[in-house]
């Protein structure tokens, strides 16, 4: 009995400490009250302190505008970085036949021997929809595989707020189709465009009556995620979407020639499969700047409220931080006490504020304009602090002043 007891004396425990890094993923809730209880976060940043971010226009070859993709796919780009986090974004576009204005083009029906003119929603009214950009957002990992449930939701999200928000129209996307040909006198190439109401002219006598549009692309890639991404990929379709340039899209006479005698061949006239035969051509030197409401552009800003729970009020962040320096850390306790129960923390960051907080407000807006794209309150009755009007106010005043600086860089 004596030596049993004599054993139990003998047993020290000993602690462990974490690096912040690491107590940040095993303990994320641990690690954010230990940084609140002193006025700071896992970031050393304030409570309502932002990242600083720069943005740019992407390229391999140098250049801007319309010469920096001259020699890819591309028709404009962005790179964003933010800390460590790199987003990269590109657009690109394809073309589809506009099936609306098709059925409400007079020339098209009498073809297609379509007798009823009263189509509700003229071509008019259809071209000031807006649109969108299909998005596809990849989190580079260094290993392949399907697309994450944050990258589907990502994606999804970025194309219904952009849809919604009214800067893109299709009006903007729709393509002025020419002919190309060559001035047989001087030798010069010629543009021939479609004359409205000039049913005898050449261009509309053997130019498809077909309309066609340009579909756009981004594709977002993102490396060394630090937290939420929404914000910083939104951003960066905006800054790409301004660098984005259009090519010029046109049919070639000599391809005309052979449709036409091709048809003629066969059956003698010429109002049969004509326009299903024609191959458009992208010129890459000549491009035109795409048209954006600048006025609806927007910039997204995400916010976190979370309860600063008493019991962390010692804690020692100079041990924790290795107390690299001689004196001591000067921290602002000013905000923190016990009648204060919950902050709000602007621009979450790290693995332990991304985790740990579910109380989200997000808001989409232009400061310049003053305009709310979006508004987005997520985690409002999961206990604790309530999301009160002073919070969802104090968001909306700091989205407006980021956004303001972020949209004129």
């Amino acid at each position: 009995m004596t030596n049993q007891v004599k054993e139990e004396e003998d047993i020290n425990l000993k602690s462990i400490n974490f690096p912040p890094d690491i107590l940040a993923k095993i303990a994320p809730d641990v690690s954010l009250q230990k940084h609140l209880s002193i006025g700071l976060r896992p970031s050393l940043r304030k409570f309502e302190e932002f990242r600083s971010i720069s943005a740019s226009e992407f390229t391999e070859n140098g250049g801007s505008g319309g010469e920096a993709n001259k020699d890819n796919n591309i028709l404009g780009s962005s790179i964003i970085r933010c800390g460590s986090t790199v987003i990269i974004c590109g657009i690109s576009a394809g073309i589809i036949e506009d099936q609306d204005a098709l059925i409400n083009d007079y020339r098209v029906k009498l073809d297609k021997d379509i007798i009823d003119s009263d189509v509700s929603g003229g071509a008019d009214q259809d071209s000031d929809v807006n649109c969108s950009v299909y998005t596809v957002v990849e989190i580079m990992k260094g290993r392949s595989g399907p697309p994450s449930e944050e990258e589907i939701f990502l994606s999804q999200k970025i194309y219904e707020v952009l849809l919604h928000s009214g800067i893109l129209k299709r009006k903007a996307l729709e393509i002025e189709l020419q002919m190309k040909t060559i001035d047989e006198t001087t030798g010069d190439i010629v543009m021939i465009k479609n004359q409205v109401g000039d049913d005898d002219g050449i261009a509309n006598e053997f130019m498809t009556k077909k309309k066609y549009s340009f579909v756009l692309y981004a594709n977002v890639q993102v490396y060394s995620k630090t937290g939420p991404l929404f914000d910083l990929c939104y951003g960066s379709i905006i800054k790409a979407l301004q660098n984005t340039y259009l090519p010029f899209v046109y049919i070639d006479e000599k391809q005309i020639d052979f449709n036409f005698k091709n048809l003629r061949g066969k059956n003698g006239n010429n109002n049969s499969g004509i326009e299903d035969n024609y191959k458009l051509i992208c010129d890459p030197e000549i491009k035109s700047k795409l048209s954006i409401d600048t006025g609806k552009l927007s910039w997204s800003s995400s916010f976190g409220i979370v309860d600063i729970k008493p019991g962390f009020d010692n804690y020692n962040l100079d041990e924790e931080m290795g107390d690299e320096s001689s004196g001591k850390m000067q921290v602002d306790v000013s905000s923190v006490g016990e009648q204060q129960r919950a902050v709000l923390l602007a621009d979450l960051e790290g693995e332990s504020e991304e985790t740990a907080i579910n109380k989200n407000i997000n808001v989409i807006c232009n400061g310049n304009t003053g305009i709310i794209n979006g508004l987005t309150i997520t985690g409002g009755g999961s206990g604790g602090s309530k999301i009160t009007l002073e919070f969802i106010k104090k968001s909306i005043d700091l989205s407006m002043k980021r956004s303001k600086d972020l949209l004129n860089l």
